[in-house]
């Protein structure tokens, strides 16, 4: 507080008063530079002040908040201008607009499905996930539109354009029967695998590993009791990947699980 006195020719004087407060400087800070895909947004985190103002404004849902949501199309810095009472200060961020990948092609070799090389995939069953199917290739075990979503190294993902549809699931391919008397784990295998079954059945069963075309590549037997397990292990021979078929039957009844090799 300061004060001054004044006195005048006659000899009279006054005095007043006058206080200077003085505001504590103040910091701003923008928050980290970020990437996001183009279409995307983020939340910009500005703090040190009480009233901000961001510039420049495009893209930006409020730029006088500390937290607008940016959705910028190319690759923009922003500078907030943070104020509290007189005090001023300023800070930058720079929000990095990654563009999307290509769409991925989607084609077939042999039994397999394949899709142009990306960091990672999932493929995708008539618009539905499929569980598990996140690599470059996928053995379809059914028929059907194929679609494959792919993620580049900046994170940013792109959906094949055209389904493709998968019909390689011929005559040979059996349809599954009483499958859920069967289990078989691994599967999808290299080839070596277990076979289980609990069937209500008795007897001696052939097991038969049918391909696409119906010739069968593998045969053993099996002696089944009726609520008890019969455990088998099976090394298929050098057959080529894709999808067979794993026959239980003999003259009365049949069961039938697909399996697929890799």
């Amino acid at each position: 507080t300061y004060t001054v006195t004044g006195t005048d020719a006659n000899g009279c004087s006054s005095t007043s008063t006058v206080t200077v407060t003085v505001d504590s400087q103040i910091t701003a800070s923008a928050g980290s530079d970020v990437s996001i895909c183009n279409g995307d947004n983020t939340t910009l985190n500005a703090s040190g002040g009480t009233n901000y103002s961001w510039s420049p404004s495009t893209g930006l849902s409020d730029p006088n908040i500390a937290n607008p949501v940016a959705s910028p199309t190319s690759t923009t810095t922003y500078t907030v201008t943070a104020s509290s009472g007189q005090c001023t200060s300023t800070a930058s961020v720079t929000v990095t607009v990654n563009n999307l990948p290509a769409a991925p092609v989607v084609s077939q070799s042999g039994n397999d499905l394949a899709s142009t090389a990306a960091v990672s995939y999932q493929w995708y069953l008539n618009g539905s996930p499929i569980a598990g199917a996140t690599s470059q290739t996928f053995t379809p075990v059914v028929n059907g539109d194929y679609t494959v979503e792919i993620t580049d190294a900046n994170g940013c993902s792109m959906m094949s354009a055209t389904p493709f549809t998968f019909s390689g699931i011929g005559a040979g391919i059996l349809e599954e029967v009483n499958s859920n008397y069967i289990h078989i784990y691994p599967n999808p295998s290299s080839g070596i695998f277990t076979l289980e079954v609990n069937a209500p059945w008795d007897g001696n069963h052939k097991v038969e590993i049918v391909n696409a075309v119906g010739q069968v590549v593998y045969s053993t037997s099996l002696t089944l009791v009726s609520g008890q397990n019969a455990k088998t292990d099976v090394h298929l021979p050098a057959i080529a990947p894709g999808m067979y078929s794993v026959k239980i039957s003999n003259n009365d009844h049949s069961a039938v699980k697909r399996i697929v090799k890799m």
